[in-house]
């Protein structure tokens, strides 16, 4: 391990870690580094998880980003938003969301605006209206079909009609019954501005339904001001003072991620 420095970043960040050297210099240096380095206790309270899976969120990450966050935050500027996580997950007195994807924006306006059960309700319409698959209610043993392809073949049919209504109204609630029915829950649209992820395996079920209670019990729950600008116009709307916080995490122009397309 020569001289610790993967054993202190491990210690800093509160992670588990073993090491073994057999130059005793080294061992000797190693051993004091981490003797002295500071020691931040394991973060292990339960996180929330935004109901939106979008490409880049910090979710699995959150455990090693808080602890080099401010212990005390009086406005968390998130200029590149996309899913809400960190808005959901930073302790902070006041929070400013900014993302320049109008339907990300809207689909964290609609969860800020409506209750929980009235989102659902809205998704179980459509659940009917389409003759969707309801593993909550019915168990996924109802849908095991020859083949076992489960959900994705039960639903195929009826999801292209249901993408299709969406893509005639543009209906919030129907964007976020596409994202849960979708292929790996994303979000894509065309040149024509049409959503065009096909069918995925997974329904309104358990998982999704918590944890889209948890965002929208905690979006209620905060001081929250959201906007849909281009970063550089957002950033010059705030009075930003050192009891604040920026947070810039950027979508990333070498990846292939969905968000790239445009």
């Amino acid at each position: 391990m020569g001289s610790g420095t993967t054993a202190v970043a491990c210690q800093e960040l509160g992670r588990s870690y073993i090491g073994s050297e057999i130059n005793i210099d080294y061992f000797e240096k190693a051993k004091i580094r981490i003797e002295n380095c500071k020691t931040v206790e394991p973060l292990t309270e339960e996180f929330i998880k935004s109901p939106i899976n979008y490409t880049g969120n910090k979710y699995k990450l959150l455990k090693q980003i808080l602890p080099f966050l401010p212990k005390k935050i009086n406005k968390f500027i998130d200029v590149f938003g996309g899913s809400g996580t960190m808005i959901a997950n930073v302790p902070a007195k006041k929070y400013f969301y900014n993302d320049n994807n109008s339907y990300i924006v809207s689909l964290i306006e609609y969860f800020k605006k409506n209750s929980y059960e009235f989102i659902t309700e809205k998704i179980e319409e459509l659940v009917k209206k389409f003759s969707l698959s309801d593993s909550y209610k019915n168990g996924y043993e109802a849908y095991k079909i020859v083949g076992n392809k489960g959900l994705s073949e039960n639903n195929k049919e009826s999801y292209k009609k249901l993408r299709d209504y969406y893509n005639e109204t543009g209906d919030v609630s129907t964007l976020f019954c596409l994202i849960i029915f979708g292929f790996n829950h994303q979000i894509r649209f065309n040149e024509k501005k049409l959503f065009n992820i096909p069918v995925g395996k997974a329904d309104f079920n358990e998982k999704v339904r918590k944890n889209l209670e948890k965002f929208c019990r905690k979006l209620k729950s905060i001081d929250i001001e959201i906007k849909n600008k281009d970063f550089s116009e957002f950033l010059k709307e705030m009075e930003i003072n050192s009891a604040d916080f920026v947070y810039c995490d950027p979508p990333y122009f070498i990846t292939k991620a969905t968000y790239n397309d445009d």
